[in-house]
C-alpha cells in the first residue's frame, strides 16, 4: 500500500462546475410575462411566504392573474436552486 487511493469513477470536479454553470437557471421580464430558460420547476411566492403558483417545466408564464407587487420565484434546475426577486406594476 503507497497510501494512494484512486479518484472514483465519474468524479470529475472540473466538469461538474462547468456542467452545473452552463445551466443556471434564468428569468426574464417581458412585459407581461415571465420568461423562463433552463428551469425544470418554478414557485412563486408572495413576500409574505405565500406559495401562488407552481411551474414544471416553464418556458413563459403570464403575470397577469398576479396582483401588483413584489413576489420572489425559486427556480430549479437539476442540483441548483434560485431565488429571484420580481416586481409586478
Amino acid at each position: 500500500d503507497e497510501g494512494q487511493a484512486e479518484q472514483p469513477e465519474g468524479l470529475d470536479i472540473t466538469n461538474s462546475i462547468t456542467n452545473a454553470a452552463a445551466e443556471v437557471s434564468t428569468l426574464q421580464m417581458d412585459g407581461r410575462s415571465m420568461t423562463f430558460a433552463h428551469v425544470e420547476q418554478a414557485w412563486i411566492f408572495a413576500v409574505d411566504g405565500t406559495l401562488v403558483n407552481t411551474l414544471h417545466k416553464p418556458s413563459s408564464f403570464d403575470v397577469s392573474m398576479l396582483h401588483k407587487g413584489v413576489y420572489l420565484v425559486k427556480m430549479k434546475n437539476k442540483n441548483i436552486v434560485r431565488v429571484e426577486k420580481v416586481t409586478i406594476k
